[in-house]
């Protein structure tokens, strides 16, 4: 086995890789090339059994921080109104999340050789981490609940920004968001508004804290949620730019990446077909509810697409942020939809286990 790299030169390795990737995806015009094109450069060169220091999570928390002050600098006073109109939406990917869940968990559990309770909480569309976690606490599969969230993920962020990509395309770009002209910068309010610094100590601040308490997403929750409440009540806050959000992309794509290890690559050999049907369900049902919260709540279907994927908060509002998406309705419903699951999907499982 090769010696393990130091941190440092995995960080600047994983970089370079990363930022390769993303220009490939670029050049080839493929969605997100941020999270996509990083995340399959980094599998493929961790598949290659290069020895990668495990990245503190610290790191993972920096890039979803800065994610959340980015999106939380998108509210304003004047979108309190479209925020407010987001409760029924917002339920119902709650409610689709949940019952997800708990269908491809039973599905999951009379194809594949697992336990049911092992099989609902590989299946549950909440966080990888925080589905893991649970798994250990009530002494399922962890193994296989890591393997099958981690490829859920994948799925959705590689094959989501396509079909949003498609749709806008069909629809010649009229899936664009028109929202965020609320959002559009005064360069006189700029002026009068608290330095730059300000903006990013608060979301900092309350990022690191909802982490540390254990908040469900809480990096990304805390900063976005302190950042647009600040910016909601008319607080005079610097918008973070959102120009260098590839730097982001690119490290959250690679930490994904470097999870993909040779003994993933082996797991997965004894149970593709079903990985393949597990992961096409998902997607699926994501696009399908994307469509109808478009067509029932008059949401922009490029939006409602990647607010209705059944992934990471911090990573949809990052695709959001790059495809021109409306960001704040994305991240709203997101966090809404993960906080459910983590809060009402183990009980009903585990009602249902017995």
């Amino acid at each position: 086995m090769t010696k393990e790299l130091s941190l440092g030169s995995t960080l600047i390795l994983i970089y370079i890789i990363g930022y390769l990737g993303y220009i490939i995806f670029k050049k080839i015009k493929i969605p997100a090339a941020g999270i996509a094109g990083s995340l399959a450069a980094n599998a493929a060169v961790s598949l290659l059994g290069v020895n990668f220091a495990e990245l503190p999570a610290f790191i993972n928390v920096l890039f979803q921080i800065s994610i959340g002050i980015i999106v939380g600098s998108q509210f304003s006073k004047e979108r309190n109104k479209h925020i407010k109109a987001l409760a029924l939406p917002s339920l119902l990917a709650a409610f689709w999340a949940v019952a997800v869940g708990l269908v491809l968990g039973f599905l999951l559990y009379i194809l594949a050789d697992i336990d049911i309770g092992t099989a609902f909480f590989a299946a549950a569309p909440g966080g990888m981490s925080e589905m893991s976690a649970l798994a250990i606490m009530y002494g399922f599969d962890v193994p296989t609940v890591v393997l099958l969230q981690f490829l859920r993920i994948v799925m959705v962020y590689l094959s989501i920004p396509l079909v949003v990509s498609y749709f806008a395309k069909k629809s010649n770009g009229s899936t664009k968001i028109v929202l965020n002209k609320d959002n559009v910068v005064n360069p006189e309010c700029e002026e009068k508004s608290y330095p730059l610094m300000f903006t990013i100590f608060i979301g900092a601040v309350a990022g690191f804290l909802a982490w540390k308490i254990n908040i469900p997403g809480g990096a990304i929750v805390g900063s976005l949620v302190t950042v647009g409440a600040c910016k909601a009540l008319g607080v005079r806050l610097k918008a973070m730019p959102k120009k260098h959000i590839s730097i982001y992309q690119i490290g959250l794509g690679a930490s994904l990446g470097l999870a993909f290890t040779p003994e993933i690559a082996s797991s997965i050999s004894g149970m593709i077909g079903i990985i393949v049907l597990f992961s096409f369900l998902t997607v699926l049902n994501g696009i399908i509810l994307g469509v109808i919260m478009h067509k029932k709540f008059d949401i922009d279907l490029t939006t409602s697409l990647l607010a209705c994927a059944m992934a990471g908060v911090s990573q949809m509002s990052a695709i959001a942020l790059e495809m021109d998406a409306d960001s704040v309705v994305v991240s709203v419903i997101q966090t809404i939809r993960l906080t459910s699951i983590l809060l009402i999907f183990p009980s009903i499982a585990l009602y249902i286990i017995g």
